[in-house]
Protein backbone atom coordinates (compact mmCIF):
# COMPACT_ATOMS: atom_id res chain seq x y z
CA UNK A 1 0.00 0.00 0.00
CA UNK A 2 1.39 3.85 -1.05
CA UNK A 3 2.04 5.66 1.80
CA UNK A 4 -0.82 8.72 2.05
CA UNK A 5 0.58 11.84 1.11
CA UNK A 6 -0.81 15.33 2.60
CA UNK A 7 0.39 19.21 1.99
CA UNK A 8 1.56 20.63 4.65
CA UNK A 9 -0.90 23.46 6.25
CA UNK A 10 -3.91 20.44 5.22
CA UNK A 11 -5.58 18.45 7.65
CA UNK A 12 -5.02 14.86 8.01
CA UNK A 13 -7.20 12.32 8.77
CA UNK A 14 -5.96 9.52 10.97
CA UNK A 15 -8.69 6.64 10.98
CA UNK A 16 -8.61 3.15 13.29
CA UNK A 17 -10.47 0.26 13.30
CA UNK A 18 -10.87 -1.39 16.78
CA UNK A 19 -11.50 -5.55 16.46
CA UNK A 20 -12.51 -7.43 19.54
CA UNK A 21 -9.08 -10.26 19.24
CA UNK A 22 -10.60 -12.01 22.39
CA UNK A 23 -13.42 -13.52 19.89
CA UNK A 24 -12.66 -15.74 16.47
CA UNK A 25 -12.87 -14.30 14.15
CA UNK A 26 -12.25 -10.77 15.25
CA UNK A 27 -15.32 -8.15 15.22
CA UNK A 28 -15.59 -4.72 15.19
CA UNK A 29 -16.09 -3.61 18.59
CA UNK A 30 -16.61 -0.39 20.71
CA UNK A 31 -13.49 -0.87 23.81
CA UNK A 32 -15.19 0.60 27.51
CA UNK A 33 -12.07 2.88 27.70
CA UNK A 34 -10.90 5.78 24.82
CA UNK A 35 -9.04 4.56 21.58
CA UNK A 36 -6.26 6.74 21.81
CA UNK A 37 -3.32 8.23 19.50
CA UNK A 38 -0.20 9.64 19.72
CA UNK A 39 1.52 11.38 16.72
CA UNK A 40 5.47 11.56 15.98
CA UNK A 41 7.18 14.12 13.29
CA UNK A 42 9.88 13.09 11.08
CA UNK A 43 12.67 14.58 13.79
CA UNK A 44 11.09 11.77 16.34
CA UNK A 45 9.00 14.49 18.75
CA UNK A 46 5.52 13.78 19.72
CA UNK A 47 3.45 15.88 18.57
CA UNK A 48 0.44 14.42 19.86
CA UNK A 49 0.30 12.06 23.29
CA UNK A 50 -2.33 10.20 23.79
CA UNK A 51 -5.48 11.98 22.67
CA UNK A 52 -8.46 10.33 22.34
CA UNK A 53 -9.84 9.98 19.00
CA UNK A 54 -13.83 10.27 18.13
CA UNK A 55 -15.84 7.24 17.57
CA UNK A 56 -17.63 7.45 14.45
CA UNK A 57 -19.10 3.88 13.70
CA UNK A 58 -18.97 1.07 15.73
CA UNK A 59 -15.71 0.15 16.13
CA UNK A 60 -14.54 2.80 13.63
CA UNK A 61 -12.17 5.91 15.21
CA UNK A 62 -10.79 9.11 13.67
CA UNK A 63 -8.98 11.93 14.38
CA UNK A 64 -8.76 15.04 12.64
CA UNK A 65 -5.23 16.54 12.81
CA UNK A 66 -4.77 20.29 11.23
CA UNK A 67 -0.94 20.34 9.98
CA UNK A 68 1.10 24.05 9.40
CA UNK A 69 3.12 24.97 6.95
CA UNK A 70 6.08 25.48 9.47
CA UNK A 71 5.51 21.36 10.48
CA UNK A 72 8.57 19.24 8.87
CA UNK A 73 7.86 17.82 6.22
CA UNK A 74 9.00 14.20 5.74
CA UNK A 75 6.97 10.19 7.05
CA UNK A 76 5.48 10.74 10.42
CA UNK A 77 4.01 8.41 12.61
CA UNK A 78 0.53 7.61 14.54
CA UNK A 79 0.40 4.71 17.14
CA UNK A 80 -3.17 3.75 18.20
CA UNK A 81 -4.11 1.69 21.41
CA UNK A 82 -6.72 1.39 23.21
CA UNK A 83 -7.57 -0.69 26.63
CA UNK A 84 -10.77 -2.65 27.40
CA UNK A 85 -10.94 -3.74 31.83
CA UNK A 86 -7.44 -5.35 31.56
CA UNK A 87 -7.67 -6.86 28.31
CA UNK A 88 -5.73 -5.37 25.35
CA UNK A 89 -8.64 -4.90 22.81
CA UNK A 90 -6.49 -2.95 20.42
CA UNK A 91 -3.15 -4.53 19.57
CA UNK A 92 -1.49 -0.97 19.09
CA UNK A 93 -1.50 0.11 15.65
CA UNK A 94 1.26 1.84 14.04
CA UNK A 95 0.81 3.59 10.63
CA UNK A 96 2.02 6.60 8.50
CA UNK A 97 1.90 9.24 6.38
CA UNK A 98 3.88 11.74 4.63
CA UNK A 99 3.99 15.49 4.83
CA UNK A 100 5.05 17.38 1.70
CA UNK A 101 5.38 20.69 1.07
Amino acid sequence: MALKRHRAGTEVYIQAQVYNNLVTPAVLYDPATDVRLTLVNPAGTTVLNNVAMTRGTLGRYGYRWQSSTSDPTGIWSAAVKSTDGSSVVLTEIEAAFQLVP
